[in-house]
């Protein structure tokens, strides 16, 4: 990505990028990151991709935006119940953007 790319461009950019780095899970495979507090849960109201392009390149604004409607939220204890009912299912679509593992339900 040249500096001359625009925010939008480098945007789809990523976008494109993470849509073909999307996995599937179980909770079992993200209970480690969850541990160490790096899992992120996406709304399904949300496009994962284009949240995960945005948290990536530090567009403060929507993803503040996001966890103040909580759309975004970070996995704690009392989010686990709900999450983890059927461990060995792949019910999560995860991608992977540094330090955090952003998920969502399908």
């Amino acid at each position: 990505m040249s500096d001359s790319n625009t925010f939008q461009e480098r945007l789809d950019e990523l976008r494109k990028k993470l849509q073909e780095e999307v996995l599937d899970a179980n909770w079992e495979m993200l209970e480690e990151h969850y541990k160490r507090g790096s899992l992120v849960l996406v709304d399904p109201a949300l496009d994962l991709y284009d949240i995960g392009a945005r948290v990536a390149l530090d567009d403060v604004e929507s993803v503040r935006s996001a966890m103040q409607k909580k759309q975004l939220i970070k996995v704690e204890a009392e989010h686990v119940k709900n999450l983890s009912q059927n461990k060995l299912e792949k019910n999560f679509n995860f991608i992977i953007v540094q330090p955090y593992v952003l998920i969502q339900k399908k």
